[in-house]
């Protein structure tokens, strides 16, 4: 799909460039996951499990964030893909 919506001739740089943003955000998301991580086990070393209690909210939180990208969808599905033919030599 990113292919398609790149102007012509350029598919492999956008591909390249959408991967470098994608690396950056999962990189930030792993060391932000792992402060919030370790602030949540400090936060709740008072309870028995709170091991348990951590991994539970970084699940709600990661679900939520999941959903809060749910409100582009029906733009994604609204917008017709311009269909490139292949010009053969």
């Amino acid at each position: 799909m990113i292919a398609r919506t790149c102007p012509p001739d350029a598919e492999a740089t956008t591909y390249a460039i959408f991967l470098s943003f994608f690396d950056i955000a999962m990189y930030g998301s792993n060391a932000l996951g792992g402060k919030l991580y370790d602030f949540l086990q400090k936060a709740l070393a008072a309870q028995s499990t709170h091991d348990q209690i951590s991994a539970v909210v970084l699940i709600l939180i990661g679900s939520l964030c999941t959903l809060a990208c749910r409100w582009t969808l029906p733009i994604q599905a609204s917008e017709p893909l311009k269909e490139r033919s292949i010009a053969t030599v």
